[in-house]
């Protein structure tokens, strides 16, 4: 640092210690430094609420895209016994109404009938 002011008797490099000490900078980060020096927080508490606020966004995500899924999957089935009721009761509909037309016949003489 002495080279950069020009004088080589070490009163360059206190200078420059004074000038960089005094930048607003240097003083933030030292405020800084002394801080996490007692607490910690810069260097291992920011870091885990950085991960942990990732973490509870991306399970939140996950969780809300399985339950919009099992929303969906109830839903479809839901719709499907729905359909299959319906056409249940046109079904029995259909043969409450065919019921009074039928009758039993025997077969012809030369049929074959078999049972499956």
């Amino acid at each position: 640092v002495t080279a950069m002011v020009g004088t080589g008797n070490g009163m360059g490099e206190a200078i420059w210690n004074k000038m960089w000490a005094y930048t607003p900078f240097r003083r933030k980060y030292m405020l800084l430094s002394r801080f996490d020096k007692r607490t910690g927080f810069v260097t291992v508490g920011a870091p885990m609420v950085g991960v942990m606020m990732g973490t509870i966004f991306v399970a939140t995500v996950i969780i809300d895209r399985q339950y919009e899924i099992r929303a969906k999957r109830i839903k479809s089935v839901t719709q499907r016994e729905l359909s299959l009721q319906e056409e249940h009761e046109a079904l029995e509909r259909f043969l409450l109404d065919t019921e009074e037309d039928y009758e039993m016949k025997a077969l012809p003489p030369g049929s074959k009938a078999t049972i499956a």
